[in-house]
Parts: C-alpha cells; sequence; structure tokens
C-alpha cells in the first residue's frame, strides 16, 4: 500500500485473521518493507506480530531486526503505532550504522512526525574513527 509518500509491503508464512475485521490479525515469519519517496528504504523482521486493526498498532514481543538505508536496529518488544507513526521498546536495544553502534539498556521512541529518537537507560555510543576521517 501507499500512504503519505511511502511505499509499503507486508508479508508473512501465515496470517490468523479473527471472526470479524475488527480482532487482532496473528502473522508468523513477519516481513515489512518500505521506501519513501524520498528514497530512504527499510525493513523490519520478526518471527511473530500482532496487528490490532481498531487502534492500528503492531506489536512484535519476540526479537525484531529493523533495517534502514543509514543503520540497523536490533531489540526486543517493540510497538508501532501506525496511525500516528510512533515506534517504541522498553527493552534494550542495539543501533549499528557506518558511524559507529549505540546500545541503550531501557528502549526508545521513535516519533516520525517530530523526526526525534530517544533512547532511554544507560546508553552507550561507540563512533567509528574512520567514519570521521580519524
Amino acid at each position: 500500500t501507499r500512504s503519505e509518500g511511502v511505499q509499503v509491503t507486508l508479508e508473512a508464512a501465515q496470517f490468523r485473521y479473527g471472526s470479524t475485521l475488527e480482532e487482532p490479525i496473528d502473522a508468523e515469519a513477519l516481513s515489512i518493507f518500505w521506501e519513501s519517496e524520498a528514497g530512504l528504504v527499510g525493513s523490519l523482521l520478526a518471527d511473530f506480530g500482532t496487528f490490532d486493526p481498531s487502534s492500528e498498532w503492531l506489536d512484535i514481543p519476540g526479537r525484531v531486526e529493523m533495517e534502514r538505508s543509514d543503520g540497523l536496529l536490533l531489540g526486543e518488544r517493540i510497538e508501532v503505532d501506525t496511525r500516528g507513526g510512533v515506534a517504541r521498546s522498553d527493552q534494550p536495544v542495539t543501533v549499528t550504522a557506518p558511524q559507529g553502534r549505540l546500545s541503550a539498556q531501557q528502549g526508545f521512541h521513535y516519533d516520525a512526525q517530530a523526526e526525534r529518537l530517544t533512547f532511554y537507560g544507560r546508553v552507550e555510543l561507540n563512533l567509528s574513527a574512520t567514519e570521521f576521517g580519524l
């Protein structure tokens, strides 16, 4: 589907639907791919996820690998508000990018509309000297 300038493709090995369209949808071997009009490409891979159509929240209770053209985020239990453009987790996450690596012990909160990414708990940042010409 295309929404607000972003092309999104959702794939899963299996979907389980409730008896009505308002009930949560479970997905196994979940893959989400997106590309913005500006050229930012990303993917999210997880063993399992549940989408609630009434609230438009996606809950991924296990290991999550989210990759964008500018880095990779690994974590556990990530929730995504697809309507509000918010992603969050209260579990440890690790972000790897060409500039280095960041670990946050108490998760993160990303607000796409505000273009703000906040990490919580003990945060450790290791920068790559070669990326900065050192």
